[in-house]
């Protein structure tokens, strides 16, 4: 049996902050070859690479 799963995140996110009227959400920001940033509260956490928001991305490397 192989038990396979994987996890995709939204391409974009809301402006939380904005809409709830405290901090502590993730936002995203670009960064540099097709990535993002990963910012919580203006602090940088996590950049992440297009197969984690791409749909076709991430297909491409669960075949491989």
């Amino acid at each position: 049996m192989i038990d396979l799963h994987t996890h995709i995140l939204p391409p974009s996110l809301p402006d939380l902050r904005r809409l709830t009227g405290y901090g502590g959400w993730v936002s995203y920001e670009d960064a540099p070859a097709g990535c993002k940033r990963m910012v919580i509260d203006g602090k940088a956490f996590r950049t992440i690479e297009p197969s984690c928001f791409e749909a076709e991305a991430r297909l491409r490397d669960m075949a491989r």
